[in-house]
Formats: structure tokens, C-alpha cells, sequence
């Protein structure tokens, strides 16, 4: 299969020829390598070729299905912010699953990928998202182009929303801390000091019924 081949050198122009049912096709691009290969997934898509395969005996390995066919398709279907989370999720999975064929799939091979996952460190909401990733590229190789592909199923983890508990005082419970409060700074003050109650600052830092910091807004 024919290269990409960069013309001149360091000017981020691309050419390929891409023969297709017996015929040459002339392929030039300007940009990144990636973009450039993408632009040749969706030009074999326009030109029949994947349909060509998709007709035939042979069956997609998971990354070349990924590669030639749900990352042209995502790109642009999808948002823009979401296409590049989506591209980062399935990097992992290509890296994962790789050169295994789509009716090859199946729910232990999902399992040892989740755990997989976790054993790097991946938090179960990461690996959850790539899971949705992964049931993405199976609804669209199944139900969209229908290419042959297992009917695996995904069972994600349960992740606990995590909630932060706030609590709010009563009137009575604020005055009941101050108090307290006011009590521990009475003692202080009388071990350190041989002053007055009224006189030592200590003893004077809180006010007798806390009214002055409940109408600062504790109330």
C-alpha cells in the first residue's frame, strides 16, 4: 500500500495515490499526517471502497475499522469538543484491542479490558467513558454500515455521585458554641492574667450573648 509521501519536504503537503476497484486516484492534502489519513478514510468511503469490503468475505480488525470508517464518520457528525475526547477514548481501546476482527468481540474480552484499565490507575468514570466510546463504534459497525461485528455486551461500573453534605446551625446551636467558646476563653485568660474579667481583653473578645455575631450575618 502506497505511503503518504510529504512534497518538498517540511511543507505540510501530502501525496498518495489510491487505487480503488482497479483504478488510480490522485490524493493531496495540506496539514498534519493525522488529518491527511483521515481525509483518506472518508475519500474510500466516497469512492465505494469500504463498501466493496463490507460486501465481501473479509471482516474489519478493530483498529482498521476505527481508522477507515468511525473516526471519519465521528468527525463529522460529532462536535467539535466532542470529537476530541472521543479521539483520546479510542486510542485506548485501539492500543487495547488492535488487530482483533469486530465478530471476534465478546464480553470477557470487555471484562479483561476494564481491569486492564484499572490496573494503569484509570479511575472507573474514565473507563466508563470509554466504554461508551467502544458501545459507539458497535452500534455504528452493526446498526449503521452493518459490517460483521460480534454483539457484545458492556457492562460498565457503578460509579456513586458523589454528594458533599452542608450543614446549617440553628440560632440556638450558634449561641450554645459561643458560649462554649466564651467559657474557654474566660479560663485562659484567668491562668494567664491576674486582671479583672471585665478589664482582660481575652475575656472581652466575645460578646456575652453572641448578638453581635449573629447580626453580622450568622442568623
Amino acid at each position: 500500500m502506497a505511503k503518504w509521501r510529504e512534497d518538498p519536504p517540511g511543507s505540510s503537503r501530502w501525496r498518495k495515490q489510491l487505487w480503488v476497484h482497479g483504478q488510480p486516484h490522485q490524493l493531496t492534502f495540506k496539514g498534519a499526517k493525522a488529518d491527511a489519513e483521515l481525509h483518506e478514510a472518508q475519500r474510500r468511503i466516497e469512492l465505494g471502497a469500504v463498501t466493496a469490503r463490507a460486501n465481501g468475505t473479509s471482516v474489519y480488525a478493530f483498529e482498521d475499522f476505527c481508522a477507515s470508517q468511525y473516526k471519519p464518520w465521528a468527525k463529522a457528525h460529532l462536535r467539535e469538543s466532542t470529537y476530541k475526547v472521543r479521539h483520546f477514548q479510542l486510542e485506548n481501546l485501539i492500543l487495547h484491542f488492535g488487530r482483533l476482527k469486530l465478530p471476534k468481540l465478546s464480553d470477557a474480552m470487555v471484562e479483561a479490558y476494564k481491569l486492564k484499565r484499572l490496573a494503569e490507575h484509570a479511575e472507573k468514570a474514565m473507563v466508563n467513558s470509554e466504554l461508551n466510546a467502544l458501545s459507539a463504534v458497535k452500534t455504528y459497525a452493526r446498526d449503521i454500515v452493518k459490517v460483521p461485528c460480534a454483539d457484545f455486551k458492556i457492562r460498565r461500573f457503578k460509579v456513586s455521585k458523589r454528594r458533599d453534605k452542608v450543614e446549617c446551625w440553628t440560632r440556638d446551636e450558634v449561641l450554645r458554641i459561643l458560649a462554649a467558646t466564651q467559657r474557654e476563653a474566660k479560663c485562659s485568660s484567668r491562668s494567664s492574667c491576674s486582671c479583672s474579667r471585665l478589664a482582660c481583653g481575652r475575656a472581652r473578645r466575645w460578646p456575652s450573648n453572641g448578638s453581635a455575631f449573629l447580626s453580622s450575618g450568622a442568623s
